[in-house]
């Protein structure tokens, strides 16, 4: 057995970009979280991580309606690493596909089913 599921909570660091593939839409999140601790020497550090998100439809379309750069952001998803060719050199991406999602820290409007908070679940074209 194996699982693959990734939870993240944390901020945009833009807005949503969503374009057109085929008959269907994906939108790009970029996401930052963050971990605060103490070291042992009793200094208190922050470390940042970047994650490079992916919702497919409608799914994308109402976070980027609704969540904007700086808004904290619930999502579930699985993690996936893309590869393709570019001038001979293989290039690696390493993406979270969205599988559901929720509002979180104000500035976000109702979901689809009319309830803040509520995840957002839709069929991924693959």
């Amino acid at each position: 057995m194996s699982v693959n599921k990734v939870i993240l909570v944390g901020r945009l660091t833009k807005d949503p970009e969503t374009k057109a593939v085929g008959d269907t839409s994906v939108t790009e999140i970029t996401m930052v979280t963050n971990e605060r601790f103490t070291t042992k020497a009793g200094e208190k550090k922050e470390e940042s991580e970047f994650h490079n998100v992916v919702a497919w439809g409608k799914m994308g379309e109402v976070i980027a309606q609704y969540k904007k750069k700086g808004e904290e952001l619930y999502v579930e998803g699985k993690k996936k690493t893309r590869t393709w060719e570019h001038e001979g050199k293989k290039q690696y991406k390493t993406e979270i596909i969205i599988s559901g999602f929720e509002f979180i820290g104000g500035g976000g409007a109702p979901t689809e089913g009319g309830e803040t908070g509520l995840p957002v679940e839709d069929e991924l074209p693959f």
